[in-house]
């Protein structure tokens, strides 16, 4: 079960992120580079566009895949009209505007660690650098003036209607764990034993029939064979007598041992056997079949077995209950899943109690964090789910230095495709899928 957890702009402030990819491995390389369309015969990837969206979400670039396809177009346009015009672009031109960049990010380092978590290619985010410095020197050439600062007063003004976003609201969060019990593949029906010994009385049935009779005589057969059940009653002596009891009679049917659950037996039935204990039988009962008599030989505890349709799902439920067995609070989740096979823990989540699904959100609350609500079977395999308490989240504000920069991009990136616009019509674009869309 995915919880909804509690996100502020920019920051995730859940130590939950429960992502499933549901592409087969094989295909996602074939899609990764899949060519949408060419630029003056240079391909342009579904890869290329992933780099781009990653790179205007570190420097405040627009989002959407139409504009950072348009971006990665401008960038092979604009290599091929600089070369039209004499302009060279050195790699240490481009290696002095990355370390100028990096000053905002705290360092070349930082700013390397940054494009890694992110995962953004180094070799990507040079191409993107030496777009940028392509531009400014093929308008400069064409007499084009580039003037992309904004004022104080506009950084403020977008600063504070950032500050109006209700994401930015201070929010009370619930704190919980979680317990996944993977379950691998589909398991199939079987017989199991369960976890826990039960009490279950030994009974063993002792019938003689009256059957092949005709229906005159039937009666004064019933007769005959109740009396003779009261010859076995007076022979008893408990169960390991019964051979003794039975020999010289003719037609008697003696069963194996019965394990009979008590809980099941009628009140009445029950306070009989207790009564006759293990040294008298029961009975006699007449039957349709005939009389029958009925020992106790005694109770016993045994793990009994039954039927489930899933025999990895009840292995796992059965794991699953030896946590919640375990459980004294969360902090001892850790301690309490030690041992059982594949059992993940995972940290303290944030989750929205609004976003939660309403029957599980009463059953946290009423838990009060003394016991684990589950299991719960989900496509993930069967849950436990712990509530932990509350707690009050103030979201960070922004960075002046990030609005700052993210208003400067809209304002380029406005003149660029101004600019842009006049040097597409005199490339040679060729798509290849009908779903890309430029303009």
């Amino acid at each position: 079960m995915h919880i909804p957890s509690i996100r502020c702009p920019g920051r995730p402030l859940a130590a939950l992120t429960l992502l499933a990819a549901l592409v087969m491995a094989a295909a996602a390389p074939a899609l990764a580079s899949r060519v949408l369309l060419k630029v003056n015969d240079v391909p342009v990837t579904n890869f290329d566009i992933t780099q781009q969206l990653k790179i205007n979400g570190l420097l405040g670039g627009p989002r959407t895949r139409q504009a950072a396809l348009r971006q990665l177009v401008d960038n092979v346009v604009l290599e091929r009209e600089a070369k039209r015009q004499g302009i060279t672009i050195r790699d240490i031109h481009v290696d002095r505007t990355i370390d100028g960049m990096a000053k905002s990010f705290g360092g070349l380092p930082r700013l390397k660690q940054l494009l890694r978590k992110r995962g953004v290619r180094y070799d990507a985010f040079r191409r993107h650098v030496r777009g940028l410095i392509l531009f400014r020197a093929v308008t400069a050439r064409l007499g084009t003036r580039i003037k992309v600062a904004p004022s104080k007063e506009e950084i403020e003004r977008r600063y504070r209607k950032i500050l109006t976003d209700p994401r930015l609201k201070p929010v009370t969060a619930w704190r919980l764990r979680q317990v996944t019990l993977a379950v691998r593949k589909k398991g199939k029906p079987g017989t199991v034993r369960t976890p826990r010994k039960i009490v279950v009385w030994n009974l063993r049935n002792i019938d003689l029939p009256v059957e092949n009779v005709a229906p005159v005589m039937r009666e004064q057969l019933f007769q005959a064979r109740a009396i003779e059940s009261q010859q076995i009653k007076s022979r008893y002596r408990g169960c390991a007598s019964i051979k003794q009891a039975t020999a010289g009679l003719f037609n008697v049917r003696v069963s194996g041992i019965i394990q009979a659950d008590p809980r099941l037996i009628p009140g009445p039935v029950k306070q009989a056997m207790r009564e006759a204990g293990t040294t008298k039988l029961l009975g006699p009962v007449k039957t349709r079949k005939g009389i029958r008599l009925i020992a106790f030989c005694g109770a016993a505890k045994t793990r009994p077995s039954v039927k489930v349709p899933d025999v990895a799902v009840f292995r796992r439920i059965q794991d699953a209950q030896i946590i919640m067995r375990r459980f004294r609070g969360c902090a001892t989740l850790p301690k309490a899943a030690h041992g059982v096979r594949g059992a993940r823990v995972s940290d303290y989540i944030d989750a929205d109690p609004r976003k939660l699904p309403r029957q599980l959100r009463v059953a946290l609350a009423k838990s009060g964090g003394r016991k684990l609500i589950g299991p719960v079977r989900t496509p993930r395999g069967i849950q436990l789910f712990a509530f932990c308490g509350k707690r009050k989240i103030v979201p960070p504000k922004p960075d002046r230095k990030i609005v700052a920069r993210m208003v400067q991009a809209e304002a380029f990136q406005k003149v660029r495709e101004k600019v842009m616009r006049k040097l597409r019509q005199k490339a040679y674009i060729e798509i290849r899928d009908k779903s890309v869309r430029l303009n």
